[in-house]
């Protein structure tokens, strides 16, 4: 195999990688269940990092957090920060920030949303 077929095969090899990776999207991903999460801020949180893809029974927060799902209570300083649904009861100091349905009571200094 020349230099140039060998270069191309591997071009063409990183792309299908790259484009089935990019198919998988965090969406279609399960959402792992957890009592709580307790934390500062993001990510200094028993959840860490993976804050996103855990689906919480309570978030209790000092300043901001980040959940998947909160399904009781959602509690923090500043800022709640949930992706997908949230039921329950969310209290901040500035703002309850809710990427899905929000189900229940939301609280805030400033900003529900």
């Amino acid at each position: 195999m020349t230099t140039f077929k060998k270069h191309l095969f591997t071009i063409k090899l990183l792309i299908s990688a790259t484009t089935v990776a990019a198919q998988q999207s965090h969406d279609s991903l399960p959402l792992i269940r957890r009592p709580a999460d307790f934390g500062l801020v993001y990510p200094l949180s028993t959840n860490g990092t993976a804050a996103a893809n855990y689906r919480n029974t309570i978030s209790i927060q000092g300043l901001a957090g980040v959940s998947g799902e909160v399904t009781a209570a959602a509690v923090a300083g500043l800022a709640n920060i949930v992706k997908g649904d949230a039921g329950g009861t969310a209290v901040a100091g500035l703002a309850n920030v809710i990427g899905g349905r929000a189900i229940g009571t939301q609280v805030a200094g400033l900003v529900n949303r």
